[in-house]
């Protein structure tokens, strides 16, 4: 958005929207100012939203389970993994999703090689029949050993 100052840019939807220049003329001014900060806002909100989806990608599925790539910048951010399984497992009673945050080593095919094993970084289980929902992740990721691998 042409206009907006980056030093503004992290002060939130009120301070961007004051820095934004759409000119507010007549009467109408007010109606004007709370229309912009509402577009403002949906800008924001789709933006995060585009970003959040960039950061990861399925890259393979193959019956309950689901090869997942974390982009590189992303991969230590435990709520893009929380995104995916959302997505990945709505609705289902079924379900596993693992990441990598290498895309050459996102399998494709089972079985995996010993370096796809190795270069996993998290690993969600869900069963709605045995009650099991479990998060796994790296111990790069997280450092206690009773929630990693």
């Amino acid at each position: 958005m042409k206009g907006i100052q980056p030093a503004v840019a992290n002060k939130g939807i009120s301070a961007l929207a004051a820095s934004a220049h759409w000119p507010l003329k007549g009467r109408s001014g007010m109606r004007l100012r709370g229309i912009r900060h509402f577009l403002v806002a949906i800008v924001l909100c789709c933006s995060g939203t585009a970003r959040a989806i960039e950061s990861w990608e399925l890259v393979h599925s193959q019956g309950v389970m689901h090869f997942v790539y974390i982009s590189a910048p992303d991969w230590k951010n435990q709520d893009y993994y929380r995104l995916a399984i959302g997505t990945l497992c709505a609705r289902k009673r079924i379900c596993q999703v693992l990441f990598w945050h290498d895309r050459a080593l996102t399998p494709t095919t089972i079985p995996m090689s010993d370096a796809q094993v190795e270069a996993k970084v998290a690993h969600w289980q869900y069963n709605a029949n045995t009650g099991l929902r479990r998060l796994l992740w790296s111990c790069k990721i997280v450092s206690d050993p009773s929630q990693c691998f």
